[in-house]
């Protein structure tokens, strides 16, 4: 969904995206592919968008979107004109300032002559709308039509106020008890010196989230140390699939002792590394999952 969230079929900020007006995107069907990659992620992982905005929310549900706004056009040069041509105090300086974007006007079918301020008002109205909506349709229709892969799209057009925390709204942070609470640990039998090694590493594993939670590890994130586990960087609504694990790699006889973390995505099991203090545990943690390759050691 990172990748999704970022492709070139979106503009925009991070968390507030309307589709990009991309005629290459367009021509190679990545709109419909990026709307059934969404629809597969939430239906099959329950991994959540996110990053809509409103007016692409609305234009997806067939609902009446927002009112216009300059400020949601994100081509920089164009809003700046078009705020000018808004701000103009008289005629003349309004029609000098449309005709300083006569052809991006032009483009959208908007230029005209205007002589009172009203008309100035109903051509910045009409421009912007058409800039933010009806240039789209083409795109939007392409991702509509992905968004139908497995039932998605009638489901968000039947049931909009159901769905629409799925899509907009930025992600709430992981917290640290979120990371704590997620997994069940594999413990050895009570009264075992195992078990009294566990408890122990299991206490350093807390602490260790609280001070990740506060910032203390940056770069490291409690996103990263998902995202190490499982390959999601978020908690799916309805749970993973599988229940994640917390275990212990305790010494083995004739085997090297194992320094660093060790993950399982496809089960989602976090093996803790065993460590007599806690600084040298956090050390190695922080060292393991960042300098890991990929999701995690398999």
């Amino acid at each position: 969904m990172r990748e999704i969230h970022s492709c070139e079929v979106f503009d925009g900020d991070d968390w507030n995206k309307t589709l990009a007006c991309n005629s290459k995107a367009l021509y190679n069907g990545m709109y419909k592919l990026v709307g059934q990659m969404i629809a597969v992620c939430l239906v099959h992982g329950g991994v959540e968008p996110h990053f809509f905005s409103q007016r692409l929310f609305c234009q997806v549900c067939n609902l009446q979107p927002p009112v216009p706004d300059l400020q949601q056009i994100v081509d920089y040069d164009f809003r700046e004109k078009m705020i000018k041509i808004k701000s103009a105090q008289n005629v003349d300086d309004a029609q000098c300032a449309i005709m300083g974007a006569s052809d991006q006007l032009a483009m959208l079918g908007s230029l005209r002559h205007i002589q009172t301020l009203e008309e100035r008002d109903d051509l910045v109205e009409s421009a912007t709308k058409f800039f933010l909506d009806n240039r789209l349709r083409d795109s939007l229709d392409q991702f509509k039509e992905g968004l139908k892969c497995l039932g998605l799209l009638p489901l968000m057009q039947k049931h909009p106020e159901l769905v629409k925390e799925l899509f907009m709204n930025e992600e709430k942070p992981l917290l640290a008890r979120d990371l704590s609470a997620l997994f069940k640990e594999e413990l050895s039998p009570v009264g075992s010196n195992r078990r009294i090694v566990e408890s122990r590493t299991i206490c350093f594993w807390r602490d260790w989230l609280i001070e990740v939670e506060e910032g203390t590890a940056y770069p490291l994130t409690l996103e990263k140390i998902l995202g190490f586990v499982s390959g999601s960087t978020a908690i799916p609504r309805l749970g993973f699939p599988v229940e994640p694990k917390l275990e212990f790699l305790h010494p083995q006889e004739n085997e090297a002792i194992r320094i660093f973390p060790e993950a399982n995505t496809c089960c989602i099991v976090l093996r803790l590394p065993i460590h007599q203090s806690y600084e040298l545990f956090r050390e190695r943690m922080e060292s393991g999952i960042l300098q890991s390759p990929t999701f995690g050691v398999m």
